[in-house]
């Protein structure tokens, strides 16, 4: 075979070992660039096996698009002992690379123009040299000259002379090629494309299975507070739990939901309250006519109708973060600046503080999944209706601050045969809705001129026990019908610390919000979607969710769906 100008010193056991390098035939890989692989023949008498080497003209063709993959982080990838078992061993070309090839739009030219199956590598000045790789195991391996080497020549090559000057004057020819075609590409061509890769929030991170989360317990506790989940989607994370909602929990969802096709919305109508709580104004809504027709102006605050709190809605009280620890000051900066806006999303920059943590990250990814239902309002109802019969029982006031517990929860869960799974949106029942239905117009004045600070409200209880089940359980998302979502007010915090500010927040949002990153939703519609449940006996189904595409909002209507 022709001698490879090339050899390979390693140590094997804690011994040196000199390994020679002949290039047989290459092999085309699945990108139309060849990677050669090689025998290697040791000098301790083992016997010869194959390696894959990156192919010089592949190196100094990534070196033309500006890709800046040295060999000796690519090496990484190639050289490793998965590849070196044996003979027949032909590893795929690394995913690094191809990824790379592709963003390149470099597929175009499989098995077709970047033909260059007969060059081998060869000391050419064409060619940048490779020294110092690394294998997986961390095994230093060094590749330099190796000339006055006799290797045993093949009886079906021409000699070694003749050969290799055809190899020189055929790579000669080849990389000239490659050279004009690649220089069709614009020098700008990587820095834009990098331009318009989507921001790491987008569905590419979301592919993860995340089968091995940490418990809460296990979370670290940030200044006192614990499950602090920053950075556990990711450093620069933008959607917090909503990456459990990947595409094989979405397609489980549907395939095991959607039965009947029967679809309910989740949306309260924008304008209710009339009378919105906690002094927000009501909507606003004009028609203009138009010689073409009508035109719309709404006018909403976040207090009318459903919505969901996004991640830039509620910060810590206790030091002022937002999720992933963004100070208060340096985001609230942002609200009162006017960004320029571009024409297209992927001229956005996703980077910039007047979009981070924004509500259009959940808007583009979409909050689809299982939805499950806990009708709390219910099952306590069905409970004091037993008790009246004997002992005289009745149900909770909505409309007082009423702490739904976690005991409540596990039971009316038990009650109703629901049994919780990864990437599950939780929605819960506290029959504020219903009540509020059945109200009076004087009760509903009444309760819209209580001061924010005499607002009362059941939800659930407060409490970091709360919290870790929420977590635990893997909750993408919950929602509740309640305008708070938990009882309000909160009980002040007993354990303070000396500065008598509370150690722990009072609110059960602060953990679920800005330390999970879960998306909480309040005032939503659940009594349509009750009684077909109650009606199927069936507490599960397919939920989805379109938040408002509005790039920096802090909140926005949840637009939801179930589907049966």
């Amino acid at each position: 075979m022709i001698r490879h100008p090339d050899s390979i010193n390693q140590y094997e056991h804690g011994h040196p070992v000199q390994m020679l390098l002949y290039p047989p035939r290459p092999c085309r890989s699945r990108i139309g660039i060849t990677c050669t692989p090689t025998t290697v023949a040791t000098s301790n008498g083992k016997t010869p096996r194959r390696v894959r080497l990156l192919s010089p003209v592949l190196t100094d063709a990534c070196t033309h698009v500006k890709l800046c993959l040295k060999a000796r982080s690519l090496a990484r990838h190639i050289v490793s002992p998965r590849v070196m078992r044996n003979e027949a061993s032909c590893p795929r070309t690394p995913p690094v690379l191809t990824d790379a090839m592709q963003r390149l739009h470099l597929r175009t030219y499989h098995h077709s123009h970047l033909d260059i199956d007969r060059i081998q590598p060869a000391a050419t000045d064409e060619y940048p040299k490779m020294s110092n790789w690394s294998s997986s195991k961390g095994r230093n391996i060094t590749i330099s000259g190796a000339a006055g080497v006799s290797d045993p020549v093949s009886p079906h090559q021409p000699t070694p002379q003749s050969a290799a000057q055809k190899q020189q004057q055929q790579a000669s020819t080849r990389l000239a090629a490659i050279d004009q075609q690649l220089g069709a590409i614009p020098g700008s061509a990587v820095e834009s494309l990098s331009r318009s890769r989507p921001p790491p929030s987008s569905r590419a991170v979301a592919q993860r299975d995340w089968k091995h989360l940490p418990s809460f317990s296990q979370l670290p506790v940030m200044d006192g507070v614990p499950g602090c989940a920053w950075k556990l989607f990711g450093h620069e994370d933008q959607l917090g739990t909503v990456n459990l909602l990947t595409d094989g929990v979405v397609a489980q969802a549907a395939k095991e939901e959607i039965k009947s096709g029967t679809a309910i919305s989740l949306s309260w109508p924008q304008h209710l309250p009339i009378q919105p709580f906690f002094n927000s104004a009501p909507l606003l809504h004009k028609l203009t006519p138009q010689p073409g027709g009508v035109s719309d102006e709404v006018t909403i605050s976040s207090h009318s109708g459903s919505r969901w709190d996004g991640l830039r809605s509620i910060s810590l009280s206790k030091n002022r973060v937002y999720y992933q620890g963004i100070p208060a000051w340096e985001l609230e900066a942002s609200f009162a600046q006017t960004p320029a806006r571009a024409h297209r999303p992927a001229g956005e920059d996703p980077g910039a503080i007047a979009n981070t943590l924004g509500i259009q990250h959940w808007a583009r990814h979409g909050i689809s999944g299982r939805g499950v239902l806990l009708d709390v309002w219910g099952y306590k109802l069905r409970n004091a209706a037993r008790k009246s019969r004997n002992r005289g029982g009745k149900a909770y006031d909505p409309m007082t601050t009423h702490a739904i517990t976690l005991q409540d929860l596990k039971e009316t869960a038990r009650a109703q045969g629901v049994k919780f799974r990864q990437g599950d949106i939780l929605l819960i029942r506290t029959g504020f809705t219903n009540t509020y239905y059945n109200s009076t117009p004087a009760q509903r004045e009444a309760w819209a001129a209580r001061p924010p600070q005499e607002q009362a409200f059941a939800g659930v209880e407060q409490g970091s026990a709360v919290a870790a089940w929420f977590w635990d359980n893997h909750f993408a998302a919950t929602a509740s019908d309640s305008p708070t979502f938990e009882s309000w007010p909160p009980k002040p915090s007993a354990n303070t610390g000396k500065d008598g500010r509370p150690r722990r927040p009072d609110s059960l949002r602060e953990l679920l919000v800005p330390m999970m990153g879960m998306p909480v939703g309040v005032q939503w519609d659940l009594e349509a979607l009750t009684l077909h449940c109650v009606r199927t006996r069936r507490w599960t189904f397919f939920m989805t969710s379109a938040p408002t595409n509005v790039y920096g909002a802090t909140s926005s209507p949840p637009n939801a769906f179930a589907y049966f």
